[in-house]
């Protein structure tokens, strides 16, 4: 029984060392557009899980475990989204430095046409002069504009 619990300890000590030195790296990097410029806010997402967005001067950093494979997804409005694949190496610089491109404006055809419409177009005098052989009012004029029209 006494040496279970030996083994037991044994076990978990190794296991919460291994944990504990498990190496974490930094990957940083800087995302630009076609005309070297820094782009804010852009998403970096790291496929599975977690992610981060670029600061004001388009830098970004993530903390991964050293010696895996990680998937990243770069995306902003208005440009294409890109995705790149890094191997995140322990003792070295893992630096990333993306270009995005902008993406493709397309639209619908638009076609605008204009129509003139069939309604008279009538100039004050012809309306006073219309109301003025009518016998009903269809709107109020007053006596004397009706003896100023012509």
């Amino acid at each position: 029984m006494y040496n279970w619990r030996r083994l037991f300890l044994l076990c978990f000590f190794v296991h919460l060392f291994s944990v504990a030195f498990a190496q974490s790296v930094k990957l940083t990097g800087k995302v630009l557009n076609e005309k070297n410029e820094p782009l804010v806010g852009v998403s970096v997402k790291l496929t599975g899980s977690g992610g981060t967005s670029t600061d004001i001067e388009g830098r970004f950093s993530l903390t991964l475990t050293a010696g895996k494979t990680y998937s990243l997804t770069f995306s902003a409005i208005g440009y294409a989204e890109k995705t790149e694949t890094t191997a995140i190496i322990a003792g070295q610089v893992n630096e990333l430095n993306i270009i995005l491109e902008v993406k493709a404006k397309t639209g619908d055809v638009v076609v605008v046409s204009a129509k003139t419409l069939t309604a008279r177009k009538e100039t004050v005098n012809a309306v006073i002069a219309f109301q003025k052989n009518t016998n009903t009012v269809a709107s109020v004029i007053s006596a004397e504009s009706i003896r100023r029209s012509p």
